[in-house]
């Protein structure tokens, strides 16, 4: 799930700041040869980050091209804002994102971004490495962690604990020309994944050092059906809303339906099937999502306690921040904090299959706890 403000799966574990830095987390070794490069063949950015087979147990996705969005991906909602601005200032040219897909319970991306100038890389090194270091959460621990096989790399181990128990992460980070790569592995337990990160590093680095930019190869031509006619051209994109989304606002009130608009790919949760966001007054905005079963939405909710240290019963948010109790005749959960300059509330409908969460900026959480309760925030049965 993946916007700004929301947060990312890596950093809903262990709210790291700017994406990664980390190579391994106590217990594990790095291998003690030094990749080498056999030949540096010309990559695109869609190839510059872990494939199948560099982390193994781990099934990657479709890596997305994508612009500073990627830091709402990879970093904390603490320090979104900071790092989008240190890659700004570094001369952000584009960005790579490979999500990859673990058994339950573990998780890992891998990223690559390039900059305008070599020259900048070190400073970006620095910015994101200091970000790791100092996490500002009293249950995340971090230390620096020598990773002298991949030269040049900045390395720090994390560990914290969440409502589920212990989780530690590890991850590497590393600059090669204009190039910073990075790669996060984070798993619940107390199972050290500092060698599966520091492993699928030097294979990754081995395939990407000294290798230019080359083009990203063309799309993939659909195969044609063969027919007498001319082929029917595509479809263009489903106006808003589509079905599932017009069944979905029948459950935001109608006072804010018209303000409200498709979320984007990478602002939406990851298992919704739907989600809209409305933009109301006051810079106070709502994303009501809906998802396949209960169990899914509250998947989602958790996200929100564990990247935001939210123990369960935590308290009303009348009085307490942050705060997290059952509402709806304890059919749903509420919880509200507050991070990076504004104030959040998220809640669940059992029934309905929905997560909502409106945030507002400011620290006036007395306001946006008073919008909540009123019929104004829905969802509506």
């Amino acid at each position: 799930m993946k916007r700004t403000m929301r947060p990312a799966a890596i950093a809903a574990i262990l709210t790291i700041g700017v994406v990664g830095i980390v190579a391994g987390c106590g217990g594990g070794s790095p291998a003690s040869t030094t990749p080498t490069q056999a030949a540096a063949a010309p990559l695109p950015m869609s190839a510059r980050v872990l494939r199948v087979g560099d982390l193994p147990g781990f099934t990657p996705r479709t890596p997305q091209l994508m612009g500073l969005e990627l830091v709402d991906d990879i970093s904390d909602s603490e320090h979104a804002a900071a790092d989008k601005q240190a890659l700004t200032d570094a001369g952000f040219v584009e960005g790579t994102l490979g999500k990859l897909d673990g058994a339950e319970g573990t998780y890992a991306v891998s990223f690559a971004v390039r900059l305008g100038s070599a020259a900048s890389t070190a400073g970006l090194l620095d910015h994101m490495y200091t970000s790791a270091r100092e996490t500002g959460d009293a249950n995340v621990q971090s230390a620096d962690l020598p990773l002298s096989s991949i030269p040049g790399a900045k390395a720090v181990t994390l560990s914290g604990s969440n409502s589920d128990g212990p989780i530690r992460g590890s991850a590497v980070m590393v600059a090669d020309g204009p190039f910073v790569y990075g790669i996060q592995v984070v798993r619940q337990g107390e199972t050290s994944v500092a060698g599966e990160a520091t492993e699928a590093a030097l294979r990754l680095f081995a395939r990407v050092k000294g290798s230019p930019l080359a083009a990203e190869p063309p799309a993939a031509e659909p195969t044609p059906t063969p027919t007498p006619t001319e082929p029917t051209p595509a479809a263009p994109a489903a106006a808003f809303p589509n079905a599932g989304e017009q069944a979905l606002l029948q459950h935001v009130p109608q006072s804010s339906r018209s303000a409200c608009d498709r979320t984007s790919e990478t602002g939406r949760a990851d298992e919704a099937t739907f989600s809209v966001r409305c933009d109301l007054p006051d810079g106070l905005y709502v994303y009501y999502e809906q998802f396949a079963d209960a169990a899914a939405a509250g998947r989602s909710y958790q996200t929100y306690l564990t990247a935001n240290t939210i123990p369960k019963a935590a308290g009303s948010c009348a009085t307490e921040l942050p705060g997290e109790n059952g509402w709806n005749n304890g059919t749903g959960r509420l919880a509200c904090w507050q991070s990076a300059g504004r104030v959040w509330i998220a809640w669940t409908h059992e029934a309905l299959k929905m997560v909502s969460v409106a945030t507002s900026p400011g620290t006036d959480m007395a306001t946006l706890f008073s919008w909540w309760k009123s019929a104004d925030s829905g969802p509506v049965e």
